[in-house]
């Protein structure tokens, strides 16, 4: 469970986040970048139900449809193809669109 996100986003060249009004939204992947997993740790607020996904190389893969609710963390993980491209993680709540720093990639 993510406790804190530096103020940067970036943990390590395959961990990213972002610090949300109710949560912290993380991005990791392996090294060789094909395994992909986005978790939302939800703080405070009633609960909301979303997806999460990861955007690379212009194509955004999504998870089905989840209910995150405070004080727990959901996670969404993707067998991936190996690349080098940069990554983003999102939670996507209605029409409203979260999204970490890219990840740079290899």
């Amino acid at each position: 469970m993510a406790d804190s996100c530096p103020s940067s986003g970036h943990i390590t060249d395959w961990d990213v986040c972002t610090t949300l009004s109710n949560g912290i939204l993380l991005l990791s992947e392996t090294q060789n970048e094909d395994y992909v997993g986005v978790s939302y740790t939800k703080k405070a607020g009633s609960s909301v139900t979303g997806k999460l996904g990861y955007v690379r190389s212009g194509s955004t893969h999504l998870s089905p449809s989840l209910t995150f609710s405070a004080p727990n963390e959901r996670e969404y993980d993707w067998n991936a193809s190996a690349s080098c491209a940069s990554t983003t993680g999102e939670l996507v709540v209605g029409s409203d669109v979260y999204t970490t720093p890219s990840a740079p990639g290899c």
